[in-house]
């Protein structure tokens, strides 16, 4: 029952009657009117705020875009989420949405999508580990959640913070998937701050006595100047092996842990092994070169392989977006050095055929431990943009430009109904549009 409609039934009983009913809708009044206003108190409150990258996103009237814009949103200053999670009004499968206040105006928005060009990031309070630590041998604050913001302060390693809000979108900076938190530093500076590279906690003294943070980590490292030697990390102490490192300056290792002292300074464990799988009824023979810890002066790391190849070797414009769109796929490394890539046009259209394997995961390798598989990509250009076209594997694939046609030879495997090794060829020829076969 609405107040309104106690009014109504409160002027249709006679005055005897209204004495003894009055108090007790009155009160009945009193708690709807208090239920209601406290609602509408609560809609108003933001349950945390978002950004986005782009001017020209639009705000609707309701969960739809087939309802009125009412504004854009500014990518220069915050946006206040009043609701998430809000039903799509014209798909029951349809990206959910953010019912949005910035300037004084409110809307709807979708929530971050794959199709999405906006950069939308949602920012809530934290619910439990409320601070951290940074873990990096150099963190920096920014006033804006991306790599493009400016550049507020550098914390240092083991420097305690605040987690004031954690956002709930993941990005991939530099191959490192993570998201975005909003932080106070220990002068008081408030600014965003990249998650991988803090170790959360609910209390930040608690995270102080932890002398030596040691931690599982994936990545790699280029190695800029040949460690004298590698180091075990026992019982809480860095202990100098007993033969010199195999490890020169100029390679590329995987990374398998993160050192960080009470002193500050970080340490990179590192792996180097050599493979070998002379055939397919043969087990692989892993020797191991080198494994230990080294010190993070020594290195330049990156999440992925392709990013910190291309930061040591950079290539043009197009063969880095090329590398790149293929190893956002997150999948295994790719062999960035052995890449080959043939370009031709069709009705002033540029297409890019891309022929690759995936590293086989040691630093050294002979026979079928090896990554001996192939891959091949081809990409339409448009525009800016790169439009995969066509896709496949096979044991060994060629691309003949003459008539535009990619070969891909498979054997049948040592296992199967029939015989092993028996050689598939199949042609795939550009129609105009993609590739096919006949």
């Amino acid at each position: 029952m609405f107040p309104v409609d106690i009014f109504r039934r409160l002027s249709n009983f006679h005055p005897a009657e209204t004495k003894v009913l009055k108090l007790k809708h009155y009160n009945i009044l009193l708690f709807f009117l208090t239920i209601f206003l406290f609602s509408q108190f609560c809609a108003t409150i933001p349950k945390g705020f978002g950004h986005v990258s782009r001017n020209d996103l639009k705000a609707y009237r309701n969960s739809s875009v087939k309802s009125e814009v009412v504004f854009s949103v500014d990518k220069a200053s915050a946006y206040d989420i009043l609701a998430t999670n809000i039903k799509d009004s014209d798909s029951i499968n349809g990206t959910p949405w953010l019912k949005i206040r910035q300037n004084d105006k409110t809307g709807y928005i979708q929530e971050e999508n794959r199709e999405s060009k906006y950069g939308i990031q949602i920012f809530l309070p934290p619910i439990r580990e409320k601070f951290g630590i940074v873990t990096a041998t150099q963190l920096l604050l920014r006033d804006y959640p991306g790599s493009a913001g400016k550049v507020l302060g550098k914390l240092k390693t083991r420097e305690t913070l605040e987690i004031l809000a954690e956002g709930q979108n993941k990005v991939l900076i530099d191959g490192n998937s993570g998201t975005w938190a909003k932080v106070k530093s220990n002068d008081g500076k408030i600014g965003f701050v990249f998650t991988p590279y803090i170790m959360r906690g609910e209390d930040p003294n608690i995270l102080l006595t932890q002398k030596d943070l040691e931690m599982k980590e994936d990545g790699w490292v280029y190695i800029q100047e040949a460690p004298d030697k590698l180091y075990d990390f026992k019982n809480g102490k860095l202990k100098a092996q007993n033969e010199s490192a195999d490890i020169r300056s100029g390679e590329f290792l995987p990374i398998t842990g993160r050192l960080v002292r009470a002193d500050g300074k970080v340490y990179f464990k590192v792996y180097k092994a050599d493979g070998s799988r002379p055939g397919f009824e043969d087990d692989t023979t892993v020797t191991t070169l080198a494994e230990g810890y080294l010190s993070a002066k020594l290195v330049k790391t990156a999440k992925r392989y392709t990013p910190l190849y291309l930061s040591i070797y950079p290539k043009d414009a197009t063969t880095k977006a090329i590398l790149e769109k293929i190893d956002g796929r997150g999948e295994r490394e790719i062999d960035v050095e052995n890449v080959k890539i043939e370009t031709f046009k069709h009705k002033n259209k540029t297409y890019f055929v891309i022929i690759f394997q995936y590293l086989s995961g040691y630093s050294s390798c002979s026979g079928l431990a090896c990554s001996e598989y192939y891959y091949v990509f081809a990409f339409s250009k448009v525009g800016n943009n790169l439009e995969t076209i066509f896709n496949s594997d096979g044991d060994s694939i060629f691309f003949y430009e003459s008539d535009r046609s990619i070969n891909i030879d498979r054997y049948s495997p040592p296992e199967g109904e029939g015989p092993s090794g028996v050689k598939t060829e199949v042609v795939y020829k550009f129609n105009g549009s993609t590739f096919e076969t006949d």
